[in-house]
Formats: structure tokens, sequence, C-alpha cells
């Protein structure tokens, strides 16, 4: 019983203690340092797509890769992700941050501030049960998530915000 008990008082400090892999890397350029959490895949058959979470002082980034670099899916800055939340009322739109490329890569970006913009903050609190990719000429690519992946995906989004806020420079 007592064991049981000591159990119950120590599970939240236990489910605080995220499983975090989060890696440090020197931006070549800058010299600064940024956080990535590295290509995780979702979804499966034609709709296998690869994505990785990024840090730096000041952006979250979230790239997405369509073909795992092969030719193909076009992206531009007029392109746009529209993520449906589960039970499918809530849904949220984004716009490609990056430049023109056929090689599938689709890029959000968020500002890494002290306070996390609600935006980023629904992706680490609420299950995406889908993402849909509008790319040039009207070309759709949607992504279904599983349970686990749904899991995985707010798991990876908690971290990169928690660990950003680690490069935020402190005035």
């Amino acid at each position: 019983m007592k064991i049981t008990l000591i159990l119950l008082l120590c599970f939240p400090f236990l489910a605080l203690g995220q499983d975090c892999k989060i890696k440090k890397e020197l931006d070549p350029y800058s010299k600064e340092v940024k956080l990535t959490t590295g290509f995780k895949v979702f979804g499966g058959g034609s709709s296998r797509t690869s994505v990785s979470a990024d840090a730096s002082k000041t952006d979250v980034e979230f790239i997405f890769s369509v073909n795992d670099g092969a030719e193909g899916k076009c992206f531009d800055n007029t392109s746009s992700a529209i993520f449906v939340y589960e039970g499918g009322r809530l849904k949220g739109s984004f716009k490609n941050n990056s430049s023109m490329n056929c090689e599938g890569l689709f890029s959000i970006s968020f500002r890494n501030v002290v306070t996390t913009p609600t935006t980023l903050k629904n992706l680490a609190i609420r299950k995406v049960i889908s993402i849909k990719l509008t790319g040039n000429a009207k070309q759709v690519t949607e992504i279904t998530l599983t349970e686990a992946e749904q899991q995985a995906f707010m798991k990876m989004a908690a971290c990169i915000i928690e660990e950003s806020k680690t490069l935020i420079k402190k005035v």
C-alpha cells in the first residue's frame, strides 16, 4: 500500500520529464546555436512525409519533406498548409516560408518569443489529424496521421517549443 502511494505521488514528476531528443547544431553561416529534432517520418505510402522541427534564437520552424528530396511536388511562397485538429472543427492555416522549389520542401515558421504564439502552441496541445499541403498548380498532398503519429507530432512540437526558449537572449 505504501509503495503504491509513493508511486502515485511521484507520477506527476515523472510525467514532467519529457523524453525530448533534440540535437544542438552550430549554424555554419551565422555561427549561432540551432536546435533540431531531426526528420521523423509520418504517413505511409504515397503520402509519406518527413517532418523536422528546428529552432534558432529568432524562429521555430517546421520543415516538411514530401518527396524525400526527389523531383516532383513544387511549392512556392503562395503555397499553403491546412492543419485539421481533432474533432475537425478547428483548423490552422499557414503559408510556405521557403523559396520556390520542386524538391517537395514546405516550411512553416513562427517567431521564437517569450510568449509562445497561439498557432504554435496549438501544435503542441491539440492532436493534428491531417495536414493538407497545396502546392503549385493547386496540387494537393494530404497527410493523415495515425493516433501514434498524432502523439509523436504533439511531442515533437512541445519539445521544440520548450527547448527553443533556452535560445532567447535574456536582457
